[in-house]
This record gives C-alpha cells, sequence and structure tokens, in this order.
C-alpha cells in the first residue's frame, strides 16, 4: 500500500453533527408489545 495524498478526515464528538446527537431511536414492533404486557403484569 502507498501513501496517498488524500487529508485524513475523523469523525468524533466535536465535528459530529448536532442533528445526530439528538436522535432518538422509537422501539416499535412485538418485542416492545410483549414488554409493555409484562410490565402490566408484574404490576398486579
Amino acid at each position: 500500500m502507498g501513501s496517498t495524498s488524500l487529508p485524513q478526515r475523523l469523525l468524533n464528538e466535536s465535528n459530529l453533527n448536532p442533528n445526530v446527537k439528538n436522535m432518538e431511536y422509537a422501539v416499535r414492533g412485538p418485542l416492545v408489545i410483549r414488554a409493555v404486557e409484562l410490565e402490566k403484569e408484574l404490576a398486579q
């Protein structure tokens, strides 16, 4: 492998898009439905 003249680009917290930092993921599907059912059962 030879050396390249391309600048090295590093992704870190200081240059990460703030929208990515604030992103949230909503979990959906059968796993969540079952988890809610189990929480209800444990509360009784």
